[in-house]
C-alpha cells in the first residue's frame, strides 16, 4: 500500500509538472522578441559607435591569421626574405605545398570574410541620418570602410581568383544565404576599383592624420595603383590598367607629402621601433 501511495504522488508531481512547463514554455513561444533584433539601422546611433565598428574592421588585419602572423612567416607570402622551418607546416602552404585541407588557408579566407561583414554592416548603417556627426567626419569613416573592404577582397581575389563577392551584412546562418556562388574575378576588381576610388575622394589627406597606420588619400591611390597592376597581369590581362596604376602612383607622387627614404636599412628600424614616417 505505501508503494501504491509513493507511485500516486510521484505520478501527480509528474504530471502537474508537465502541466506547468507546457503552460509556461507555450506563453514563452508566443512572444515574438522584436525587442531584440540588431540592424545596423537600430545599432549605429553615434559617432563613437562608428568609430568603434571602424576599429573592429581594421582589427581583422591584425588578427594571427593575418598580418598578425601567418602572413609574415608561415604562408610563404614573405617570398625571398624569409623562409619557413616548422616542422608542423611540413606539406602545407608554407612549404609550397598547398592542399584543401591547410588550415591557414581556411583560416585566411574566414578572417578575411569576418572583416568584410564587419565593412558591411559599418556601411549598412554610417548614413543614418540620425547619428550627431559632421558631414567631413562621417565622409572619413565611410571612405575608409569602403577601402577596407576593397582591400580585403584584394587579399582575397589576388590568391583565390573567383570569389564569392558579398556587399550586404549576413544576417543569417541558413545555408542559402552563407552558399554563396564566386563572381568571376574581373567583377570583383571592378568592385574594388569603385569601392577604393570612392574612398579616395573620402578620406583624409595624409598630414591630416598624420599616421601610416590609418587610410589616407595617397594610401588609397597607392594601393589603387597596385590593384591595377594585378589587373593588368593574369587572369584578368587587361593591360589598360597600366596605365592606370602610373596615373594613381603619379598622384601620390606630385602630392610632394612622400618620398623614398634614403635608407631601405632605416625602413625596417623604424618599422621594429613602431616609428612611422609618412
Amino acid at each position: 500500500m505505501r508503494n501504491l501511495q509513493l507511485k500516486n504522488v510521484f505520478l501527480l508531481f509528474a504530471v502537474t509538472t508537465a502541466m506547468l512547463l507546457n503552460s509556461s514554455c507555450k506563453k514563452m513561444l508566443d512572444v515574438k522578441p522584436d525587442d531584440y533584433i540588431i540592424t545596423p539601422e537600430s545599432y549605429y546611433t553615434s559617432k563613437a559607435q562608428l568609430e568603434t565598428a571602424l576599429r573592429g574592421v581594421y582589427a581583422i588585419l591584425a588578427n594571427g591569421t593575418l598580418y598578425g602572423g601567418n602572413m609574415l612567416g608561415r604562408m610563404g607570402l614573405e617570398a625571398d626574405e624569409g623562409f619557413c622551418h616548422y616542422d608542423v607546416d611540413r606539406g602545407t602552404f608554407a612549404y609550397y605545398e598547398g592542399n584543401g585541407t591547410d588550415s591557414k588557408i581556411l583560416n585566411y579566407w574566414r578572417d578575411v570574410y569576418a572583416g568584410i561583414n564587419r565593412a558591411n554592416y559599418l556601411l549598412a548603417g554610417v548614413d543614418n541620418p540620425a547619428i550627431d556627426i559632421a558631414d567631413e567626419e562621417r565622409a572619413n569613416i565611410k571612405g575608409q570602410a569602403l577601402f577596407l573592404r576593397g582591400y580585403l577582397y584584394f587579399m582575397l581575389v589576388s590568391k583565390f581568383d573567383a570569389v564569392p563577392l558579398i556587399l550586404t551584412p549576413s544576417v543569417s546562418g541558413k545555408a542559402e544565404d552563407v552558399q554563396i556562388p564566386r563572381t568571376p574575378a574581373i567583377a570583383v576588381y571592378q568592385q574594388i576599383l569603385q569601392d577604393m576610388t570612392q574612398a579616395a575622394d573620402m578620406v583624409y589627406d595624409v598630414s591630416k592624420v598624420g599616421s601610416g597606420g590609418t587610410i589616407s588619400k595617397s594610401a588609397v591611390w597607392g594601393v589603387l595603383a597596385r590593384v591595377c597592376l594585378y589587373m593588368a597581369g593574369k587572369p584578368v590581362n587587361d593591360a589598360s590598367k597600366y596605365a592606370e596604376a602610373a596615373q594613381w602612383a603619379a598622384k601620390v607622387i606630385q602630392s610632394g607629402k612622400h618620398d623614398l627614404n634614403a635608407s631601405y636599412k632605416q625602413v625596417f628600424i623604424n618599422y621594429a621601433q613602431d616609428l612611422y614616417d609618412i
